[in-house]
């Protein structure tokens, strides 16, 4: 009966060597699957980052570009507003010779109803630019929560306590980015209600201005 605790002893002991270097061999091997995860990480990082510098370089290239289209864009508009100001003032005069003064009467209002329809696609241009904005900052807005919270979630996993507090920070400061992000989205928002409206009432006037003349004067075909 004594023998069997005598053999049972070395046999323990040499299980809990066993377990003990397996558990530091699979330890080892873990370590060694963060250290390549983590230097995978880092090169994505690299490469993203990368990307980041040649996207701005991009962006300001776009940009510098628009401002040049917008100058030209508002001189061609310039010289188009005189242009037509000129026809305005000769057609006023041909019809003062006519002595036709419904013709006269049509032709004002078919002009109010261009300066109107002008105005309208200049609103509208704007209201698209603002809803581009609106589209960008709804985009930031859900990439800066999406990345707090995969953060957070990747947070349980560090064991690092340093490279945890950084993490948080980084989550927090992203869950910010997300939130003003969303407030310059309602912002924008609020801008795009009246210029909407007011697209809708010069449509209205330049349908209803276009019908008054065609009852004083059919258009001229």
């Amino acid at each position: 009966m004594n023998a069997k605790p005598s053999l049972l002893t070395p046999l323990t002991r040499r299980m809990i060597t066993t377990c003990l270097l397996l558990a530091a061999l699979l330890t080892a091997g873990a370590l060694r699957g963060q250290n390549a995860t983590r230097a995978a990480e880092k090169a994505r990082g690299e490469q993203m980052l990368n990307q980041a510098r040649t996207d701005r370089l991009e962006a300001n290239r776009l940009y510098e570009a628009s401002i040049k289209a917008a100058q030209t864009a508002e001189q061609d508009q310039e010289a188009a507003n005189l242009k037509r100001l000129q026809a305005r003032r000769l057609q006023h005069e041909a019809f003062l010779l006519i002595r036709d003064s419904n013709r006269m009467r049509a032709a004002e209002l078919r002009a109010q109803a261009e300066q109107a329809e002008l105005q309208a696609k200049t609103e509208n241009v704007e209201a698209m630019r603002l809803r581009g904005l609106l589209a960008h900052q709804q985009q930031v807005a859900a990439d800066a929560k999406d990345a707090a919270a995969k953060i957070r979630n990747a947070i349980v996993n560090a064991s690092d306590p340093g490279e945890k507090a950084d993490m948080l920070k980084m989550a927090d400061a992203l869950n910010e980015q997300g939130v003003q992000a969303g407030a310059e989205a309602a912002r924008i928002e609020q801008r795009i209600a009246p210029i909407q409206a007011e697209i809708n009432r010069l449509n209205a006037s330049v349908s209803q201005l276009n019908q008054s003349a065609q009852r004083l004067a059919p258009a001229d075909k």
